[in-house]
């Protein structure tokens, strides 16, 4: 995906996962789409040279998160797990 960063654009490589209560696991393929048009959403508004700092990225892990769990899925996420993230 690219991203604006100030003047240029920026390309981010993200792969996550994320963690939900076994007992979910079935019902979690049926609302893929959905928490991943959201997650998509949100990285769409981020500016790639806000994502270079630890501190960023740990606000942005947070907002993942806050964005899955508002896909309104009967999936409850406990946590994402940033796997890879790269931003060129």
């Amino acid at each position: 995906m690219t991203l604006p960063s100030g003047v240029a654009t920026g390309r981010l490589t993200l792969d996550l996962s994320l963690e939900i209560d076994r007992q979910h696991y079935a019902q979690l393929h049926d609302f893929q789409p959905r928490i991943s048009a959201r997650i998509v959403s949100l990285i769409r508004e981020q500016d790639a040279s806000d994502l270079h700092s630890v501190r960023e990225q740990a606000r942005f892990r947070r907002q993942l998160l806050e964005e899955a769990q508002r896909a309104d899925t009967p999936v409850p996420i406990i946590d994402v797990v940033i796997r890879r993230l790269v931003i060129l």
